[in-house]
């Protein structure tokens, strides 16, 4: 079995993208992805695995230019839940995004990740970060987290590209940061 997907929901103007409304109640099981990978180019089966026993739980929105999903995904003992927001026509989004014990090592073999716990939020409108008119904060708690090595457990970021400008603070309780 490659994977079991429940659903519940609705669909309203499917073909004209302005219009479009959906609203959809999913319960997604991955099993043995192994036959997606001729689909991915050379160089991304290099470097990332999709692991068999992905999960996904969620209820997902379009209303004409604007998507939203409130999810949590599962594998390997470790998850990834988040409420994500994105309006197309005013290039706005704001994401709210928790993981616990999710094991980036599975996703990306041979990089010499470890499970994450932490947390990431951002929000803003435009993508040109050069542009007066992009706004973007962000910030990012790292509770847990290991890469080879060097233990990068208990570190804090914000940042914020406002008028071109970027602005970041770091606070660590971090003995490699501090």
């Amino acid at each position: 079995t490659v994977f079991d997907l429940r659903g519940e929901g609705h669909v309203v103007n499917p073909a004209d993208a302005k219009h479009l409304e959906a609203k959809a109640v999913l319960d997604a099981h991955a099993y043995n992805l192994s036959c997606v990978y001729p689909l991915l180019s050379k160089n991304v089966r290099a470097t990332v695995r999709i692991p068999s026993g992905i999960a996904v739980k969620g209820r997902f929105s379009v209303d004409g230019p604007r998507y939203s999903a409130t999810f949590r995904a599962r594998q390997g003992g470790g998850s990834l839940a988040g409420n994500v927001n994105f309006n197309r026509g005013a290039m706005a989004y704001k994401a709210n995004l928790q993981a616990s014990r999710l094991p980036l090592q599975n996703f990306l073999t041979q990089k010499g990740l470890h499970p994450l716990t932490g947390d990431v939020n951002i929000s803003g409108w435009g993508t040109d970060i050069l542009s007066p008119r992009t706004l973007v904060k962000a910030s990012v708690n790292v509770k847990h987290f290991s890469y080879g090595s060097y233990n990068l457990d208990n570190i804090t970021a914000g940042t914020s590209i406002r008028n071109g400008l970027i602005h970041a603070a770091i606070n660590s309780k971090n003995p490699l940061l501090m």
